[in-house]
């Protein structure tokens, strides 16, 4: 346990969309999950389609607790499945990155 955990600290309101790599298990599905209750959007990139799957349900779900409308709650969790190692993943996922949040009336500069 780090001496500056705090468990009771509470995560501030995300008004961007939080991207978590490796966020369909262990340590990074727990920061997702924190963020969805906290009501963040998110973006989760892991390696395994099947737990990234799993992972992006249980954060609509707890984000579903928070947040009203079954339409908003489809969007604010999207996912990518990504190899970060894998120059071609790494592209393939800012192109995702870009599409998930450009539509949101995002201009690129």
């Amino acid at each position: 346990m780090w001496p500056f955990y705090n468990k009771t600290r509470k995560l501030p309101r995300v008004q961007g969309r939080v991207l978590i790599l490796g966020g369909s298990r262990g340590a990074g599905l727990a920061i997702a999950h924190e963020y969805a209750l906290a009501g963040a959007r998110l973006f989760l990139v892991a390696r395994r389609q099947d737990m990234l799957l799993r992972a992006e349900e249980e954060c609509k779900e707890l984000r579903g607790k928070t947040q009203a409308g079954d339409n908003e709650r489809e969007k604010a969790v999207l996912s990518a499945k990504a190899d970060l190692s894998a120059v071609e993943d790494m592209l393939a996922l800012r192109a995702k990155v870009q599409e998930g949040i450009l539509p949101h009336g995002l201009q690129r500069e």
